[in-house]
């Protein structure tokens, strides 16, 4: 369906998911098509379905096997697979909100998105407490960006990004070549728009918002697995300079060694610190060359405690 947007749901909790709903509901523009992939949840959502059926065109469908405890990546990757025609999809958690006025702005731009040749649409973000309550100011973008720019952005703590703030263009070929499957799929979002985008521009829309629930129930809150996370960082960078490096300017490359840098301290990995110095002599980033042998000489980060 020319410009049709499917909005994916890899659904396990219930407990905000009917405030998700509700905004799919308040939505001013009905023309999206809701797929909800229920990944064996121990919640019941059967009769929720059913009431939000009379008001949403949806597709459910409730999986045997849990497979996002091993891999949410692949939970992602089978919901989306549950897609007809459409040629948009956005993949939705199952605690997050988008404002009224969301899929009627992704229909008000789509010719200067057409025209822009973007792969990838991005929608400004404010986060919300488990309550609902706004705990940030709105995170706005340049309306054209290329996808790593935006990433570094990221990466020095200018902005926040998450999966679902986002809409792709359904002409991926093959989604496991976008969708990489790292640590607890944190760094899978970022490598993902960089992919789906061909590092080309993102179009952004900043008139409608996409509200992320910070909170007590989800892998970037205050359960977030800091290991993995570090572990998921690394795998991200080396999938980066190993397949795109020519991609990545020397500049935006010693800022990502920075990151990786910093976590040597963290971790005290001596893979991470080969890797880093192996790429740093590639671009001769003396200042990062010397970094961590100054530190560690200075601060005895390596001896026994």
């Amino acid at each position: 369906m020319k410009n049709m947007l499917a909005i994916v749901i890899p659904f396990y909790k219930a407990i905000f998911f009917r405030e998700t709903l509700n905004s799919l509901v308040s939505q001013t523009n009905k023309k999206f098509k809701v797929y909800i992939g229920n990944d064996a949840s121990p919640d019941s959502i059967d009769e929720l379905v059913k009431e939000y059926s009379d008001y949403l065109e949806l597709s459910y469908t409730c999986y045997e096997n849990n497979l996002g405890h091993k891999s949410l990546v692949s939970h992602w990757k089978r919901c989306l697979a549950l897609i007809k025609q459409e040629a948009w999809f956005m993949i939705l958690c199952d605690d997050d909100i988008l404002s009224p006025n969301y899929v009627e702005s992704f229909y008000n731009n789509i010719n200067k998105i057409e025209q822009s040749n973007s792969k990838v649409i991005r929608y400004s973000s404010i986060l919300i407490s488990d309550t609902g309550e706004e705990i940030s100011e709105p995170y706005k973008h340049p309306v054209i960006e290329n996808s790593i720019d935006s990433y570094v952005r990221k990466a020095k703590g200018f902005t926040r990004s998450s999966l679902s703030e986002y809409v792709f263009k359904n002409d991926i070929d093959d989604v496991n070549k976008v969708f990489i499957d790292f640590p607890n799929a944190y760094y899978s979002d970022d490598l993902s728009i960089l992919l789906a985008s061909n590092f080309g521009d993102i179009y952004s829309i900043n008139e409608a918002f996409f509200y992320f629930r910070r909170g007590n129930y989800n892998l970037s809150g205050v359960n977030s697995d800091v290991v993995k996370g570090k572990k998921a960082e690394f795998l991200f960078y080396k999938y980066l300079f190993k397949n795109y490096s020519n991609l990545i300017s020397p500049k935006q490359k010693q800022i990502f060694l920075f990151r990786l840098n910093r976590q040597v301290v963290f971790n005290k990995s001596f893979e991470v610190y080969r890797f880093a110095l192996k790429e740093q002599f590639k671009i001769f980033d003396i200042k990062g060359i010397l970094y961590l042998p100054l530190l560690i000489l200075k601060k005895g980060l390596w001896r026994k405690q």
